[in-house]
């Protein structure tokens, strides 16, 4: 997580929404989307953040956004050595979760 943290935080696209979170916000959030990734894979980790919808409320998240952030993921799982077919089922379970994120 923390490699698809720091890409994303490096991201133009994508660092603004980040501005003002210092280090211990940037590590809580490297360590719940580790938490929640674990937990959509079917993992017994508990996830200790917010629900979806509400920590991504008034952001305006659009599908920009949502791509330039699954790009990331992607080539930080790559850069990770993760399988194919993991990666993949990975970004899948993430999907299901779009509407939750963006604000439409």
């Amino acid at each position: 997580m923390r490699r698809f943290y720091e890409r994303v935080f490096d991201d133009p696209a994508l660092a603004p929404f980040f501005r003002g979170h210092g280090a211990d916000s940037r590590e809580r959030l490297v360590r719940q989307t580790a938490e929640y990734f674990a937990v959509l894979a079917g993992g017994p980790e508990r996830y200790t953040g917010r629900d979806m919808a509400r920590a991504h409320r008034g952001l305006g998240l659009g599908e920009a956004e949502w791509r330039a952030t699954g790009r990331q993921l992607a080539a930080a799982l790559m850069e990770a050595n993760v399988a194919a077919a993991e990666r993949a089922e990975l970004l899948a379970l993430i999907e299901r979760e779009k509407n939750l994120i963006l604000e439409r």
